[in-house]
């Protein structure tokens, strides 16, 4: 399985591959930039949020190689949101 993180940055001793400098969660990652997007365009405040993480190849250990997320805004409004760093 070809992990395209890896390929991109061939040396597997990167931030993005420690869990204690890259926080461990996709989240910190790339899961901001959509709930960043999420909240600036809403212009309102998470009410909900539930997620999901999953890591799948071995190369990036404990650090989580997918995640899903739902947010429920005050204004009813709901967001589904993914990030991954091998999509």
């Amino acid at each position: 399985m070809s992990d395209p993180l890896v390929n991109f940055v061939p040396d597997t001793d990167q931030w993005r591959l420690d869990p204690d400098l890259a926080g461990g969660c996709e989240m910190i990652g790339l899961g901001i930039y959509p709930l960043n997007t999420a909240l600036f365009l809403l212009s309102s405040d998470p009410e909900v949020v539930y997620g999901v993480t999953r890591t799948t190849h071995p190369v990036l250990g404990e650090v989580d190689e997918h995640i899903g997320f739902h947010i429920e805004f005050l204004n009813d409004v709901d967001t589904l949101c993914t990030a991954s760093h091998n999509s």
